[in-house]
Parts: structure tokens; C-alpha cells; sequence
């Protein structure tokens, strides 16, 4: 980018990823002295939903306070060369998301599955306890941040792309068909009707790949059913847990965050 500090105080270090109308940048707080997270949405006036999802994006952002939640900073526009730069910034993670991790050969154990799951759980129970409540609905491994020790060890785990998270009370069938990404998504989500229980299942289905090392869409269905216990020897009782939180009927499948981390605390 031409532009070297944005909005007269953030210094660009380095692109983090590009995709269609989004720039994430690595940039470090010149006033705070801190790295940071910029994306970078490209908008005309043409486009009033996505600038209406932008503002909703900040409403949401500035109000919540969670560990596994990075901490919004900043917000702001700035003119781009055909259209208008809307910036969220974000406090930074020492991590690697969970796809990357995956490519390069890193699958996790059942031991690091539960850890991930207890402090994305933790997180969901925040959401979901909220007022107008919160759901993610686009939890899948590119989405997930795993901190890693020395030793290769799990620690801390964040929950990102909060471009597609919305008060659950603003959400309508257009956007929320919109939102997902399809092989992690529940299939009352493809309806229109996602609930709670919509962000256990694309957790679930996460924490299979995690374990497997193998891209959801890649293992054998019967029905909408994934069949994942011949790819990862699993405990009976995790196995269990992870096909209530992917289980394709609503009415069968766990209920809700707070169900979910209380079983997986007792394994």
C-alpha cells in the first residue's frame, strides 16, 4: 500500500492476508506502542448492506470483552482509490490459525481438541449469553487461533472474522444465508433459521478436521451424518460428544454452548 501510517496512527508492517473488497494488515499502534490487527473493507455508496454490516460490525465489537475475543482498538474510513476504506482495528494475537497449522502437517490430539473446545465453548457461552444475544456463525479452522509454547503446546485460543457475527435479535434470512461457509455450516443455518446450537455444529465440525487432519468436505457421510470415527481413534465418550454437536437433526443435536462445555469438563 501507498499509504504507510493510517489514520495518523497506525504503522503498516506487513499484509496479513487479501481477499475480494478486504486488505488485513499487520500495523503497530504508534500512540500504544503495540501490534495490531487492520482490516480493511473497500466500499462504494452502492453498497449500503455491506456498510450497514460494517457499522453493525463496530456496534457489536465495541461491546464485548472476552480473552478468547481479540480486544477491538479502533475504528475508522479513510478514501481509497475507487471507493471508501472502512478500517476495524484489533489488538493482535501471537498465533496461527488452525487451517495453517493443518497444511503444514500439525493435527491436533483428542487432549488438545478438548482444550480447544473448552475455551471456544467458554467463548460461545459469553455470546450466546448476551443481551441482544450473539451468534459467530463462521467458526471453521481458518477462523480458529491456536497459540502454541515452546514445546508445541496448546494454550490460549481466539475466535475470529467477526465481519460475520450479528446481534441475533437484526438477523434476517438474507444475511444469514450469506454469512457461512458452507462445509462447516449447519443445515438449518442454509435455511435461513440459524440458532445456538448452528455455532456447536461448525465447532464440531472443526474439531473433527482438528483431530483428523482432513478437510470436513473430504469424509464419508451416511445421509448428512459425518462419518469420522474410522479416520482418529477417539475415546468412546468424545466421539459421542462430537457427533451430538454435529448431528444434522436440530431436535437431537446439543442444545446449547453452556450444555456443551459443561459435558466436555466432565471427560
Amino acid at each position: 500500500m501507498a499509504v504507510k501510517v493510517l489514520n495518523d496512527r497506525y504503522e503498516v508492517q506487513k499484509q496479513l492476508g487479501k481477499k475480494a473488497k478486504q486488505l488485513t494488515l499487520l500495523g503497530r499502534d504508534l500512540q500504544m506502542d503495540r501490534l495490531v490487527v487492520i482490516k480493511i473493507l473497500g466500499l462504494d455508496a452502492s453498497e449500503a448492506a455491506m456498510i450497514a454490516r460494517y457499522e453493525q460490525e463496530m456496534e457489536t465489537l465495541r461491546s464485548l470483552s472476552h480473552p478468547a475475543i481479540p480486544v477491538y482498538i479502533d475504528s475508522f474510513r479513510y478514501p481509497l482509490r475507487n471507493a471508501e476504506g472502512f478500517a476495524i482495528v484489533q489488538a493482535y494475537v501471537p498465533a496461527r490459525n488452525m487451517r495453517d497449522l493443518l497444511r503444514q502437517g500439525r493435527v491436533f490430539t483428542e487432549s488438545e481438541a478438548k482444550q480447544i473446545a473448552k475455551n471456544a465453548l467458554d467463548a460461545l457461552v459469553y455470546l450466546h449469553g448476551l443481551s441482544p444475544p450473539v451468534l459467530h456463525r463462521n467458526i471453521k479452522p481458518s477462523n480458529v487461533l491456536v497459540e502454541l509454547d515452546s514445546n508445541n503446546t496448546v494454550g490460549q485460543v481466539s475466535l475470529l472474522d467477526f465481519g460475520s457475527i450479528q446481534a441475533a435479535a437484526t438477523l434476517d434470512d438474507s444475511s444469514s444465508k450469506i454469512m457461512a461457509s458452507y462445509e462447516y455450516t449447519a443445515p438449518e443455518h442454509f435455511a435461513g433459521s440459524p440458532v445456538f446450537a448452528s455455532d456447536l455444529y461448525s465447532l464440531g465440525t472443526t474439531l473433527i478436521t482438528a483431530l483428523t487432519g482432513t478437510h470436513i468436505s473430504e469424509l464419508p457421510r451416511k445421509g448428512a451424518r459425518i462419518l469420522f470415527e474410522d479416520a482418529v481413534n477417539l475415546s468412546t465418550e468424545f466421539a459421542d460428544w462430537l457427533k451430538r454437536m454435529t448431528d444434522p437433526n436440530l431436535l437431537t443435536r446439543l442444545p446449547s454452548a453452556q450444555i456443551a462445555l459443561m459435558t466436555v469438563l466432565m471427560m
